[in-house]
C-alpha cells in the first residue's frame, strides 16, 4: 500500500501489488545491510581500532548479510581492523 496524501492507496493489479512488495522486501534487506555495516564501523570506533581506507572501502563494497554478520561479531574481538578477513 502506498500513501498518497492522506489517503492510503491500494495497487489494483496483481502485478503492481507483487512489483511494490518486491520492492519493499528490497528496501528491507538493503535496511539490515547498512544496519549490520554501520555496526561494524561502531564496535571497531567504540573499541579505538583504527581502520584503514581499504578496509573501509572493503566493508563498504560488501552486499552479503552473513559476511557482514561475520566481519561484526569479530569486530568484537579483533585487535586489528585488518583481522576482520583472517579465517
Amino acid at each position: 500500500m502506498m500513501r498518497v496524501g492522506m489517503r492510503p492507496y491500494e495497487y489494483q493489479s496483481d502485478f503492481a501489488r507483487g512489483y511494490f512488495a518486491d520492492g519493499e522486501r528490497a528496501g528491507i534487506r538493503q535496511g539490515k545491510r547498512d544496519a549490520i555495516r554501520d555496526s561494524v564501523f561502531v564496535v571497531l570506533n567504540m573499541r579505538a581500532i583504527p581502520v584503514p581506507h581499504d578496509v573501509r572501502d572493503r566493508i563498504s563494497a560488501c552486499a552479503e548479510t552473513e559476511q557482514l554478520s561475520a566481519w561484526l561479531r569479530r569486530a568484537a574481538v579483533v585487535e586489528d581492523a585488518d583481522d576482520l578477513f583472517r579465517d
